[in-house]
């Protein structure tokens, strides 16, 4: 009777070392795993992180078919570039157009900062405030006026070249069909640095432009006055 109660009882401790080695193999698997596939992991929620765009808190071209007043600021909802974001190889090669006068060597400048931007950064300037500007290296407070006749705004992949209300400046442009086209106050022509194309007011098919045609004209103030 006595051999028969040792033997029962031994039969719990038994177990109890049974699971104590399945759950250390457990521990050594998972630890094994973690080691393994970590940096894998890691790796992919930094390219997530990096690929989720910057919120845009700023004005910006508006989608076809939506009106703007002017003076207001639009929300951009259409991709700034056809076709998607290009990679950072690919735009670090890209070189904007030549352009010949004042006005469009600005606008070439504004290229180049941008493109430079996203080739060090891999993603594309703020458009907001302050940050549209200093982003690429320029100071707001130095394009709150107009520079040769035009008020300039970097925008992401975009650049805006405005007219505003109440000054005494009147901006055209020529289409590409040679239509002559008066941008109204409070208006853009935004020009895409990935591609160079400009755009009257939206951009959307049919609404390219020659930038190389731009126009700005001093009008009379109301005591029929004429700056310069």
């Amino acid at each position: 009777m006595l051999a028969k109660t040792e033997k029962s009882g031994s039969q719990p401790g038994q177990g109890l070392v049974e699971y104590s080695l399945i759950i250390l193999l457990v521990a050594v698997v998972v630890t094994a795993a973690v080691v393994l596939t970590g940096p894998q992991i890691s790796n992919t929620f930094s390219r997530i992180n990096q690929s989720i765009p910057v919120a845009d808190g700023g004005g910006g071209p508006l989608p076809a078919g939506q009106t703007q007043t002017p003076g207001e600021t639009a929300t951009p909802e259409t991709s700034p570039t056809p076709g998607g974001t290009p990679s950072p190889e690919k735009t670090a090669t890209l070189q904007p157009t030549p352009l010949p006068n004042g006005r469009l060597s600005i606008l070439s400048d504004f290229q180049q900062r941008i493109l430079n931007y996203y080739a060090q950064n891999g993603r594309w300037p703020r458009t907001w405030g302050k940050y549209a500007y200093s982003d690429i290296g320029l100071d707001r407070d130095d394009w709150e006026d107009p520079v040769e006749g035009i008020y300039w705004g970097p925008h992401g992949s975009n650049i805006g070249l405005a007219n505003k209300r109440n000054d005494n400046l009147q901006v055209y442009v020529t289409d590409l069909e040679g239509n002559t086209l008066h941008l109204y106050d409070g208006w853009n022509i935004w020009c895409e640095v990935i591609t160079s194309q400009c755009y009257y007011h939206t951009i959307a098919p049919g609404n390219e432009v020659d930038i190389n045609t731009l126009q700005v004209i001093t009008t009379q103030d109301a005591n029929g006055r004429q700056d310069d």
